[in-house]
């Protein structure tokens, strides 16, 4: 890091230059990508920022799960939320919790962390809807690791949503993707409708 050098390869096969290709593509990714830190802990927020702004991320902090969520309804282009599990306003479920009710797993990813070695706990973690789950302890190397490997999955997330909205030739959107824009639509006027006829004491049903 200190030298300027943002990842090493080893040399080995020709598969080393297929990899080389795909990292240098996730960096150049990474300059436009969005993550949020939730520790109460100054000392490993700095720690965090330093190993994912060396990956070229821009990182936004937050020292407690009330203000992520301010964070969170404030700015709709964060991909992913790294957080510690235990801190003093909740445990992570919470968290996890208010992020789905608002990102699906192929829009915003969550990465854990905890100090908590029973295997209980990641398994509610990621039941709950966390998309990763690490302990303390990581290497600087390996959290960015996992950290890049969550935003690959984001990035195919949306390539293979961009192919089924979109023609292959002309990159126009689809009826599909008309289909998909219009649920929202009809699921809000649905509620409008159902509210006219309550207060006009009539009922109706869809």
């Amino acid at each position: 890091a200190s030298k300027g050098i943002l990842d090493y390869l080893l040399k080995e096969d020709v598969s080393s230059i297929n990899l080389a290709v795909s990292t240098t593509k996730r960096y150049l990714g990474n300059i436009k990508s969005k993550v949020l830190i939730v520790d109460d802990s100054e000392i490993m927020r700095s720690h965090l920022v330093g190993i994912l702004e060396n990956q070229l991320l821009k990182v936004y902090e937050a020292n407690s799960y009330g203000s992520a969520i301010d964070i969170l309804e404030n700015r709709d282009d964060i991909m992913m939320v790294i957080s510690d599990y235990d801190m003093q306003d909740g445990d992570g479920l919470t968290l996890i919790k208010k992020v789905r009710q608002n990102y699906s797993k192929e829009i915003v990813s969550i990465l854990v962390i905890s100090n908590n070695l029973k295997s209980e706990v990641a398994t509610k973690i990621l039941k709950r809807g966390a998309n990763d789950f690490i302990h303390k302890g990581f290497s600087p190397q390996e959290f960015a690791a996992r950290v890049n490997m969550n935003l690959d999955m984001l990035d195919l997330f949306k390539t293979n949503v961009d192919r089924a909205n979109k023609d292959y030739l002309t990159k126009l959107n689809n009826r599909r993707h008309f289909f998909e824009l219009a649920k929202p639509l009809y699921k809000n006027a649905k509620k409008r409708l159902f509210k006219y006829y309550s207060s006009h004491d009539r009922y109706r049903l869809f």
